[in-house]
């Protein structure tokens, strides 16, 4: 090592990591969904790391954008004051079809009776369901499954 080079060693710790799942159900998006543009729905305050959030909907996008047509807009928002975080997030919007079996692509056997699901649904609320139906788990390919040793209630 010559004399114009210097030694540098560092010490980093590992960022510390949480992991959360919200469900944001809007009801009666009939009454939200011709909001003007910029107006927004708001999430409760959750916490994740200690600190809080929220999710913020906009039905009809955050800014006026020369694009026509359904334009839904969807943003995490730190509330926390005074603070600086990194978060990565993965959002989804569900469009549920309540009552209809259109789309529906997997069944549920539960003491003999039939329960009729969507896995788009599923997976968005689940990260089990997520591993199972779209990983490396033989489920992925099933058309239903049936649960052992329970019963419908």
């Amino acid at each position: 090592m010559g004399s114009s080079e210097k030694r540098v060693s560092r010490y980093a710790k590992k960022p510390k990591s949480d992991k959360a799942t919200l469900s944001f159900e809007i009801t009666n998006y009939s009454t939200v969904k011709n909001m003007a543009v910029g107006k927004f729905v708001r999430s409760p305050t959750f916490a994740v790391g200690g600190y809080d959030w929220a999710i913020r909907f906009y039905p009809n996008g955050a800014k006026k954008q020369q694009i026509t047509g359904s334009s839904n807009t969807v943003y995490l928002e730190f509330l926390t004051k005074n603070r600086k975080v990194r978060a990565t997030y993965d959002i989804r919007l569900v469009k549920q079809a309540t009552g209809s079996r259109q789309g529906v692509d997997l069944t549920f056997i539960v003491g003999g009776e039939k329960i009729a699901a969507h896995k788009f649904v599923l997976v968005a609320r689940s990260s089990v369901f997520e591993t199972e139906l779209f990983g490396e788990m033989m489920e992925k390919e099933a058309q239903s499954l049936t649960i052992e040793d329970m019963q419908l209630a």
